[in-house]
């Protein structure tokens, strides 16, 4: 795993984004590891949630013809408080879904 200081994760965070998504990185503060950022797909899989492939693409056909159905101003209003992170309606399968398989 690599391992990076909070200070240089605050400055790159892009590169961060990145690079979890092919492998975890450790967060150090003072040289001593304080957490550590995971790709979704993987956090997912941690919690015994991954998505099956079928479930991915059932899912990803169902937003598919959704989301061609109904005005982005109403999408925004249904989905977008459920891929923010921040909020209270957050569901971070439906987060992976919309940011890897519906484009």
């Amino acid at each position: 795993m690599n391992k990076i200081s909070a200070t240089e994760a605050k400055q790159s965070l892009g590169m961060l984004l990145d690079t979890v998504q092919h492998k975890p990185i450790e967060i150090q503060r003072q040289g001593r590891g304080v957490a550590v950022i995971l790709s979704m797909e993987e956090y997912l899989s941690l919690k015994g949630e991954k998505m099956s492939d079928a479930e991915v693409s059932g899912a990803r056909s169902f937003l598919n013809k959704w989301a061609s159905k109904i005005k982005s101003a109403d999408f925004d209003k249904k989905v977008k408080n459920k891929i923010n992170p921040a909020h209270k309606e957050y569901d971070p399968r439906l987060h992976y879904l919309v940011e890897k398989h519906v484009h």
